[in-house]
């Protein structure tokens, strides 16, 4: 009972000091695993809506959900947990499992647009979006030259993490 407790703890410690973005105009929680200010996580974010591709693909698979979408660092060792891609080995180069300070590197961001879910709900609020039971399906990502503010590539997630379509990964 204790390690339990200790473990909402540790969640609720975790989301109180976790960089998040609320973009309710495209009902989008936008959260970065290295923490950043409002400005850059919304200059990143804009990056990525504003290609054509990604706006198509959030059309097709959004529905009345709400999109919880992930900054993150490069060399990030953890993306298993936010996206799969068809023919993926994440080969990018890794420093490690939290990756490496943004602004220390000119490498681009990654940033993985999801829809949230609650397993037997139909319809989920932007506010519930980070609750530890939502499932997150990943649609797509987008790098982002964070220093110029562009997006670089855009890719076509599986609808998937490394886990399996049904496995629930919690967003913080």
């Amino acid at each position: 009972m204790l390690a339990l407790s200790l473990a909402f703890g540790l969640r609720a410690y975790t989301r109180a000091s976790a960089a998040v973005r609320w973009e309710p105009e495209h009902q989008a929680v936008v959260v970065s695993v290295w923490p950043k200010g409002q400005e850059w996580m919304a200059r990143v974010y804009r990056a990525a809506l504003s290609q054509a591709p990604v706006r198509d693909r959030l059309r097709e698979g959004q529905g009345p959900h709400p999109m919880v979408v992930t900054i993150l660092p490069p060399r990030y060792g953890m993306k298993g947990m936010y996206y799969t891609l068809p023919t993926d080995a994440h080969a990018d180069g890794r420093d490690g499992l939290m990756g490496v300070d943004p602004e220390r590197s000119a490498e681009p961001v990654e940033v993985v647009f999801s829809r949230a879910e609650k397993p037997h709900r139909t319809n989920l609020s932007m506010a519930e979006a980070l609750d530890a039971d939502v499932r997150l399906t990943p649609l797509v990502v987008v790098d982002v030259d964070h220093r110029r503010g562009e997006a670089t590539r855009v890719r076509i997630a599986l609808p998937r993490n490394a886990w399996g379509p049904g496995v629930i990964m919690p967003v913080l």
